[in-house]
């Protein structure tokens, strides 16, 4: 056998040409999508609402936050009830509900203590949506199809950031004024909810629409999924240092990720000096490069894994470590250039490689690490990740002083940037010292044996067995 070829028992996933996995994917997908809709807006719609309201750079950064003290709340339960409830019904009501409270906004947003209520929230109603489709997609991903898998999944995060900051810059200047955007983005959250309630279902051996030959190939190559009848190993989840691993890297990705998702069109608007519509068609470019970057990278850590014979460790560490470095390196390079257009190609750079990171590192190595836990163990590690987005935005708000741009705020924004890079340094080198790429003894499923060095080096193996002198790595 070459080097380059797949091992005999490998599938690759792909026995079955497109199926009802796909389905279930692509559903997903769009829910994540809708979410990041409905999350996204209030980045563009805050511009004309502080306008009309008088608001402080202090107080927008509270608006802005204010989504994310209700987001963390759920982390944790979040995975606790997909598992109780199963995540078809949960990631439903976790877009029904941010979807009810968006169409209130408007009604409520001269009132500023209720205006953030309503946006806690929301926060809460969304804080389910991760963990529910990391469960999800470790009953119904193969093996072999896992970081493509979640690449393609979280790539809808990045794909309604991308729409939802154009058409909210278009809504938001339309005679309608701000308010038609969080009505128009409620009415594509209740869309999605028809598809995804008639043709998903929680586990494939309850879905009447996938064929024989694709159950098998999901089942065979996965662990028993965890059905909440056996405690959750807490103290081992907690006391593994690979998991602590994955969440500095997540809460490194988060930071970079969260402090542009919120300050962006502020960004563009006053200190580049793009006009509102403008800055939503321009602050698309970065989340159009995320999006590509985590469908790509998905795909190309399983080939790295599955068809070079790269240990899951090294794949990780590389996409992790090195790239997420380089995204924070971008934005502050950014911070140093008067062109603008420069500046916004910088930042699409560093969005991008934000994204390539999320797809090839931390987000799959908890499938690798956990994969009969995934769901709890994305919410214990979603729930740290969290706190960027309360922090950031608030302490963003802090140090960049005026809307106005002069000497002092390009000196601010240089500040907000090199505290992106200094988290990504030290949060992704936490994470290349802890990473492990194997399944931890303890967390994986029932008489599942914990392996050693993932499918990369069950690869080499029988590729030295079939008499191969070395695996490129």
């Amino acid at each position: 056998m070459r080097v380059g070829d797949a091992p005999p028992a490998a599938t690759n996933g792909r026995c079955c040409g497109f199926g009802q996995r796909h389905i279930v994917a692509l559903l997903a997908h769009l829910g994540l999508f809708v979410v990041y809709v409905l999350r996204v807006i209030v980045s563009v719609a805050v511009v004309p609402m502080a306008q009309e309201f008088g608001w402080s750079p202090d107080e927008k950064g509270w608006v802005l936050s204010a989504f994310f003290f209700g987001y963390i709340t759920l982390q944790l339960g979040g995975g606790y009830l997909s598992v109780r409830y199963g995540p078809k019904l949960v990631l439903a009501l976790g877009v029904l509900v941010p979807a009810v409270l968006t169409a209130l906004t408007p009604v409520v947003a001269g009132s500023f203590p209720l205006l953030i209520a309503v946006r806690v929230l929301t926060g809460v109603g969304e804080a389910v949506s991760y963990p529910a489709l990391h469960s999800l997609m470790g009953a119904w991903s193969p093996l072999e199809e896992r970081s493509q898998t979640v690449g393609f999944v979280w790539a809808g995060a990045y794909l309604g950031t991308t729409f939802a900051f154009p058409i909210a810059g278009a809504l938001v200047t339309s005679s309608f004024g701000w308010p038609l955007v969080y009505y128009v983005s409620s009415a594509a959250a209740a869309l999605w909810l028809v598809p995804w309630w008639l043709l998903v279902s929680d586990r494939p051996r309850d879905d009447p629409r996938i064929s024989e030959e694709e159950r098998d190939l999901i089942v065979s190559s996965l662990p028993t999924a965890f059905d909440g009848t056996e405690p959750v190993p807490w103290r081992k989840i907690v006391g593994t240092p690979a998991i602590w691993g994955v969440v500095c890297g997540h809460v490194a990705n988060n930071w970079l990720f969260y402090t542009l998702l919120t300050w962006l069109p502020d960004y563009l608007k006053y200190e580049l000096g793009f006009d509102l519509k403008a800055s939503g068609g321009l602050a698309v470019l970065p989340y159009i490069g995320c999006f590509l970057g985590s469908t790509l990278s998905g795909r190309a850590a399983d080939w790295l894994i599955h068809r070079r014979g790269w240990r899951v460790v090294t794949t990780r560490r590389v996409f992790q470590g090195i790239f997420e470095v380089l995204a924070g390196l971008a934005l502050v390079l950014a911070g140093y250039t008067t062109n603008a257009a420069v500046a916004v190609a910088l930042v699409t750079v560093s969005v991008t490689l934000v994204g390539v990171a999320s797809a090839g590192g931390y987000a799959p190595n908890i499938l690798d690490l956990a994969p009969y836990f995934g769901g709890i163990v994305l919410g214990f590690s979603n729930t740290m990740g969290t706190l960027p987005g309360i922090i950031s935005p608030l302490l963003t708000g802090y140090i960049v002083t005026s809307d106005v741009r002069s000497p002092e705020t390009v000196a601010e924004w240089r500040t907000v940037f090199w505290i992106g890079l200094s988290i990504a340094v030290v949060g992704n080198g936490v994470f290349v010292l802890l990473a492990k790429g194997d399944k931890i003894e303890g967390l994986q499923g029932p008489d599942e044996p914990a392996d050693e060095g993932g499918p990369g080096m069950a690869l080499a193996e029988r590729l030295v067995g079939d008499g191969c002198s070395s695996v490129e790595e």
